[in-house]
């Protein structure tokens, strides 16, 4: 199941979303949602990464095969961590195809934050941190068995962003940054 469900599954040529015929979204950010990127933001973006389920069918959207053998498209939700001139480093939310984190050892677990909708009383947090709250009114669908992979940051570029699709609480974003950095000296 996709995340981002007002982004699909991009083929290899639409990681560049040079391609009219692509999944991909036609449009990128404007100067002016470049100007509103900060931590806490929440994009939609492409994201490729060496295939970890190799089950996945040669002819699928979500495979590519390149020199260094299969990778995993898609168009992924991430959390800006930190933004730069040209391109920004962002955390990817994951619900693990809906199954979350509930099967997962306590040290794996520790690499991820909870994220809810603001006013969710019935989320449930896997996590050991505050879970990052959305804020209201944001137009894109969040899963309950999703969770920011604080650990797993990834660069994207501001240039191939698809589309800004809402925000974390200030709170939120703050609490990303400070989770973030208190997990860096734990790195062996």
């Amino acid at each position: 199941m996709s995340l981002c469900s007002n982004c699909s599954t991009p083929s290899l040529t639409s990681l560049t979303l040079a391609t009219a015929n692509s999944k991909a979204p036609s449009k990128t950010l404007n100067r002016y949602e470049i100007a509103e990127l900060g931590p806490g933001s929440i994009i939609c973006t492409p994201h490729f990464a060496p295939l970890g389920d190799h089950s996945i069918s040669v002819t699928s959207e979500a495979r590519t095969e390149s020199t260094i053998g299969p990778v995993s498209t898609k168009m992924r939700y991430m959390v800006v961590l930190a933004i730069f001139p040209e391109h920004m480093i962002a955390c990817p939310l994951t619900s693990h195809s809906g199954r979350g984190l509930a099967n997962k050892s306590r040290e794996v677990r520790e690499e991820f934050m909870g994220i809810r909708a603001e006013g969710n009383r019935t989320y449930i947090n896997d996590t050991p941190y505050r879970s990052l709250i959305v804020r209201r009114g944001e137009k894109f669908k969040l899963l309950d068995s999703s969770v920011v992979h604080v650990m797993a940051p990834v660069v994207a570029t501001t240039k191939a962003t698809a589309s800004l699709v809402g925000r974390v609480t200030r709170e939120s974003a703050a609490d990303l940054v400070a989770v973030f950095k208190d997990m860096l000296p734990r790195i062996y």
